[in-house]
């Protein structure tokens, strides 16, 4: 790769407003190679930092001229590069931006190369090596500048496009969300108890998700991936969790190769050890599965957030400074690869002693960590509600619809069958319409297929081609 020359993109941060506010907050002292060109940039950066605007090539030469410590060697050098920058030749701004962007990408890369190299050397190994990697090939310069109010066209279109969303089959949901969930969002359930349902909800969710044809990439930190296929299998063979083994193999098999022959969507497994898996580490596993299985989520389940760890902090940070900044970052990842993102998190001590419903105010650790997520959904349980064979859902949060025309409402829960349905008589929705869901056309003619690695790598794949 042929790299631009570093007095180019000086050149450019000194003539060209335009190249200047779009590659400028990219840039770092350190990505330049030369002593001289070091030392220009460092001129530009201080001088931005104290007057809020780039120099021109007079004000630069002066600022250089004041620069102590310097060699003559390299004053000489800087001052032929500003002699370089009166020069007439004008560049193409979009290869300009583009060569710049190369540049960058290229000089973090190594530069992360080299320090790692360095730890391996001390005997240390930097196990954040390569999530830094992936983020000096991420970098991108965001053309995008916003949406004004005056374009209302725009606007409508946005207001009435239904294909970033993904449909539930339960009705009930559809109209709570006016259609679905919308990707690159956060959607969280959050229970008082262990046995409030949270994986059962995604479970089930899931498996509505590839009826439909959808792709759903299941990351489990805590139970191990054949207990969760085991809940799939329930729901999918329409048959307590129980009953599984009962069935036999060939009858199992047989039954498996009945769903194959209607479902097409994708379920692919993958736990991590407690606490230990971060967003790098899924950024890695995407890109393995796009590389090696040429599968790419529509929907990713955390199973679950509160038991994940954060990239910018450790276990020794207080817990709503670490839950908060592990939120933030799950939901900054769903945005990067256009995905539904949804988890689960338990309710703190006042939400455990609620009895049968929460409040926003049960958010473990602090309110602060409900601003990462799009839609917070409260799951209440209750002898009651279990001899009835139903789940309340308690609205704490809601970005797609006012929630407080239905701040809670029922749905059927199949506990032995891990399955979550649309109540026929729903006290919280007198009057209400309801959203009907069309699973795709594709999903009748798509194939099932069923691949457990047993090698030990702890990637199990539940393939619906």
């Amino acid at each position: 790769m042929e790299l631009i020359e570093e007095k180019i993109i000086l050149k450019n941060l000194v003539t060209n407003d335009e190249y200047f506010s779009k590659v400028f907050p990219f840039l770092s002292e350190k990505v330049f190679t030369e002593n001289y060109t070091k030392k220009l940039f460092k001129c530009i950066y201080e001088y931005n930092n104290r007057y809020n605007k780039r120099p021109n090539i007079p004000v630069l030469t002066l600022f250089v001229e004041q620069v102590k410590g310097v060699s003559a060697s390299d004053y000489a050098e800087m001052s032929a590069t500003i002699d370089f920058f009166n020069q007439s030749e004008e560049y193409n701004l979009t290869w300009l931006c583009d060569k710049s962007l190369e540049f960058i990408q290229h000089r973090t890369y190594f530069d992360y190369l080299v320090d790692g190299a360095d730890a391996f050397e001390k005997g240390e190994l930097d196990r954040e090596l390569p999530e830094k990697l992936n983020k000096a090939l991420s970098i991108s310069f965001d053309s995008e500048i916003g949406m004004e109010f005056e374009d209302a066209e725009k606007r409508w279109d946005a207001y009435t496009l239904q294909e970033d969303r993904i449909p539930f089959l339960v009705e009930k949901l559809n109209e709570i969300t006016k259609g679905g969930f919308t990707r690159k969002t956060l959607n969280c359930f959050m229970s008082s108890n262990t046995g409030g349902f949270k994986s059962g909800a995604m479970c089930s969710l899931s498996c509505d998700y590839i009826r439909q044809g959808y792709n759903v990439l299941y990351l489990s930190f805590e139970m191990a991936e054949n207990k969760i296929l085991e809940r799939i299998d329930a729901n999918m063979l329409d048959i307590p969790i129980d009953d599984i083994v009962k069935l036999g193999k060939e009858k199992y098999l047989s039954r498996i190769d009945e769903i194959r022959k209607k479902t097409r969507g994708r379920l692919i497994v993958k736990q991590y050890p407690t606490s230990s898996c971060h967003v790098g580490n899924i950024r890695y596993l995407l890109r393995e599965l796009q590389l090696k299985e040429n599968f790419k989520p529509d929907v990713i389940m955390f199973d679950y957030l509160g038991i994940m760890a954060s990239m910018r902090y450790k276990e020794n940070v207080a817990e709503h400074i670490w839950l908060k900044g592990a939120s933030e970052e799950v939901r900054g990842l769903c945005v990067e690869y256009d995905v539904i993102g949804i988890t689960a998190m338990q309710s703190n001590r006042g939400g455990a002693s609620a009895g049968v419903d929460l409040s926003i105010g049960d958010i473990s650790a602090s309110y602060g960590t409900v601003y990462g997520f799009d839609l917070i959904w409260g799951l209440v349980t209750s002898p009651e509600f279990d001899e009835e064979h139903k789940i309340m859902i308690r609205q704490l949060k809601n970005r797609y619809s006012d929630m407080n025309l239905q701040p809670k409402f029922f749905l059927s829960l199949n506990k032995p069958k891990m399955k979550l349905s649309d109540l026929m008589d729903d006290a919280f929705s007198e009057n209400t319409p309801t959203h009907t869901v069309k699973a795709n056309d594709d999903a009748e003619k798509s194939v099932f297929a069923v691949r457990l690695n047993r090698n030990g790598t702890s990637n199990t794949k539940f393939q619906f081609d």
